[in-house]
């Protein structure tokens, strides 16, 4: 199989993994300012509380999307 093919494919496969994690953690963010507007939360530590999962998922996935891309590009080299 053509190398360019697999690595469109892999490198494809990341952004549509971080994409689908950001799409879901802005989602979540927006429930939860909704929530905030109509005054669920009684403290902004609450709502802290309530905003840092996705941002935690974000910020791992991002790790690992920056890993893999780091593996990726090692992989590359040493096929050169």
């Amino acid at each position: 199989m053509n190398r360019t093919f697999i690595r469109s494919i892999r490198l494809s496969g990341l952004k549509d993994f971080l994409d689908h994690v950001i799409q879901e953690a802005n989602d979540e963010l927006e429930s939860i300012e909704l929530r905030n507007l109509t005054g669920e939360f009684e403290t902004f530590e609450e709502l802290e509380h309530f905003e840092s999962a996705p941002v935690n998922r974000m910020e791992i996935a991002a790790r690992a999307i920056g890993q893999e891309l780091m593996n990726f590009v090692e992989s590359e080299l040493h096929v050169v």
